[in-house]
């Protein structure tokens, strides 16, 4: 409208020119939008990769702890954030758990050889349990043995003595007398050592020279050995510390040992007994012992039988009694010592004798130390 007239003026305009800069503006605003989303998708993607990796590292290295693998658990980060810190922490857990576990591995395998150990010394008391049983069941025993046979048996041997001299016997029946006293002599003497082993014997401990008791025993097993033409030697290692304990009883445990030692052997055979002095475990604690050895070349012990052969007449001799070994146990043990046997099939038998020696300040062992328990 033109002011103060009647006129209006008209202006005529292109559509597309007039809105040229809108449509302008509209693309920057979309191209800006677009770059937006863009860089808001990088942004999310870079933190994820920052955040969430590491995280999802942590939880796969926590599997691994969990399943044991402690090499896989560690974490190699160079991070200071609290990522870092919370990464350095669990590498940290992992390690002290890694150092723990060997720790218990260790424990655990200590616990085995204890537990291996006392069960052995179980397997040991149990067979020391039968033994006892036995050895009651035998004094029990003993004072019918002595009324029902020994008695008997003495008078048919008196019998026999008497009329030997007043009756003339031809040279067969002689000869067959003869072995019938043998036979007498024979069950007297299984009779005897059968009650010596169950009867109680009240020991007379003295101090004893083991050196001159080995050469007073030897000489009285010597005969026996060389009827059997076995060679029969003896080794002192050194000077020998006396021990105290009953001469006697010591002597036949000796007696014993060797006599069943040739038993084993035959004929031709070979015997070694060797003295020195050594330490031993005794009751859980290290003493100085008087060792005692006596070493074959028989034909060897089983290995599932050696547990036995102290059992009361447990034998594997045909004119075996089976006591022999189980008088040198018990005698042995009733010293405070224990016997150790080493032995395989056709190679012969060690048996060592641990007795505890009087202290008196004189070990010297030149020719090393053997711990037994």
């Amino acid at each position: 409208e033109v002011p103060g007239t009647d006129w209006f003026l008209v202006v005529e305009q292109d559509r597309d020119e007039a809105f040229q800069s809108a449509d302008l503006l509209k693309r920057y605003v979309y191209a800006t939008m677009a770059f937006s989303v863009l860089c808001a998708a990088f942004l999310a993607l870079s933190i994820s990769r920052y955040l969430v990796r590491p995280i999802k590292q942590l939880s796969e290295a926590a599997n691994h702890l969990a399943g044991g693998d402690f090499d896989k658990a560690i974490l190699n980060t160079r991070r200071k954030d609290e990522i870092g810190l919370l990464l350095a922490a669990f590498n940290n857990m992992a390690a002290q758990l890694k150092e723990r576990q060997i720790l218990l591995e260790k424990e655990v395998g200590l616990k085995d050889a204890k537990l291996s150990q006392t069960d052995a010394m179980l397997q040991q008391s149990r067979l020391a349990a039968a033994r006892s049983e036995k050895l009651a069941a035998l004094g029990r025993m003993g004072a019918g043995v002595t009324h029902e046979i020994r008695t008997p048996l003495t008078s048919i041997k008196l019998f026999l003595e008497s009329v030997q001299s007043e009756i003339e016997t031809s040279p067969e029946n002689e000869e067959d007398f003869n072995v019938a006293m043998r036979q007498i002599q024979r069950i007297e003497k299984t009779i005897n050592r059968f009650l010596d082993f169950a009867k109680p014997q009240e020991l007379s401990f003295s101090l004893v020279d083991v050196e001159l008791l080995l050469k007073e025993t030897i000489s009285v097993v010597r005969p026996m050995a060389i009827k059997q033409e076995c060679s029969l030697k003896m080794n002192i290692l050194g000077e020998l510390s006396k021990v105290r304990g009953d001469r006697k009883l010591l002597e036949e445990t000796f007696i014993n040992l060797l006599v069943n030692s040739l038993e084993a052997l035959g004929s031709k055979g070979k015997i070694e007994v060797t003295a020195r002095m050594d330490s031993c475990r005794i009751n859980g604690r290290s003493v100085s012992c008087v060792r005692v050895v006596v070493a074959d070349n028989g034909p060897g012990i089983e290995k599932e039988r050696i547990q036995n052969i102290f059992d009361p007449f447990f034998t594997t001799k045909p004119s075996g009694t089976g006591l022999g070994l189980s008088l040198v146990h018990s005698s042995v043990q009733s010293h405070g010592g224990f016997v150790d046997v080493q032995s395989e099939p056709e190679c012969g038998t060690v048996f060592s004798i641990f007795l505890p020696a009087e202290p008196h300040g004189n070990f010297d062992n030149e020719h090393g130390q053997d711990t037994y328990n």
